[in-house]
This record gives structure tokens, C-alpha cells and sequence, in this order.
């Protein structure tokens, strides 16, 4: 279902829990280009795909990433995941691990849209939402809450 990820070049990964700063675990991530990027939720020894996202589109036949890029999605971007209020992930991404008993989440990102890589995010991301659901009979848990 994820397999086709592999094709995008410039990817990457990193760990996040609950006492992290997510700027702090971000470095590296290019600020200037977008992508998509797959979360999961690792537990007792567990590692569940929970959320499926993307930062960035084509608009116009022209790229529009946003402020900050893929980077900025992850440091300043916001996710409600359910919560009556819309917080930065600094904020919402601990709640959540510890109100659903996640010891640590890895993130992995993929750049699709830059000078050399032409696949829009939105489209990317509603690709692997609909394979996703097809193999599991449902959306990724955190993408059922935004």
C-alpha cells in the first residue's frame, strides 16, 4: 500500500514522544519543498499506522508549499485529533500519546513536490488515504478525528 513511497528520493524518518521538542527532532526536514508523511503509533512493542498526511499542493499547474515547507508542517503546523481545540502538534501530539497510551511515534516523510519531483501532495495523500482504507475497511485512526 506504502510501497510506492519508496520512489521519492529525498525522504526520511524521525522518532517523537511526548517530552520532545518538535523543532528539535524536525532538523533536516526541508523547509522549502512538500510532501506527504506517515505516522505511527509504537506501544507495548506495537506499530500501528495512525495518521497520513501532506503539506503542499499544485495550484495552477504551479508548486505552493507553504510557509515553512514540509518542516514548518511538523514544527508550527496544528491538529485538533478530536480535541474541542485546534493546537500546534507540540501541544496535541503529547495529549493524545498519553491519553491513547503511545509510548512513541515515527514519522516518515517523503518530498514529492520540488524542482525535480513534479506529484502533488493532495492528490498523493488522498491515493494512499483510499489504498489504505481499502486494505483496512477504514481510515487510519487520527485521520478519522481532523
Amino acid at each position: 500500500m506504502l510501497e510506492g513511497l519508496a520512489k521519492y528520493k529525498e525522504s526520511g524518518m524521525f522518532v517523537f514522544k511526548p517530552e520532545d521538542r518538535l523543532a528539535a527532532v524536525c532538523k533536516g526536514i526541508p523547509n522549502d519543498k512538500s510532501g506527504v508523511y506517515v505516522v505511527y503509533a509504537i506501544s507495548d512493542k506495537k506499530k500501528e499506522l495512525v495518521y497520513i498526511g501532506r503539506t503542499g499542493q499544485i495550484l495552477y499547474g504551479y508548486p505552493k508549499h507553504r510557509k515553512g515547507g514540509l518542516r514548518g508542517h511538523f514544527v508550527t503546523g496544528k491538529q485538533q485529533l478530536g480535541y474541542p481545540v485546534l493546537n500546534v502538534r507540540q501541544l496535541s501530539w503529547p495529549k493524545k500519546m498519553k491519553d491513547d497510551n503511545i509510548d512513541t511515534l515515527e514519522v516518515q516523510w517523503y518530498v514529492t513536490l520540488d524542482e525535480s519531483t513534479n506529484d502533488c501532495p493532495m492528490l498523493l495523500e488522498k491515493d494512499l488515504l483510499a489504498k489504505y482504507q481499502k486494505a483496512e475497511g477504514d481510515l487510519p485512526a487520527w485521520n478519522k478525528l481532523s
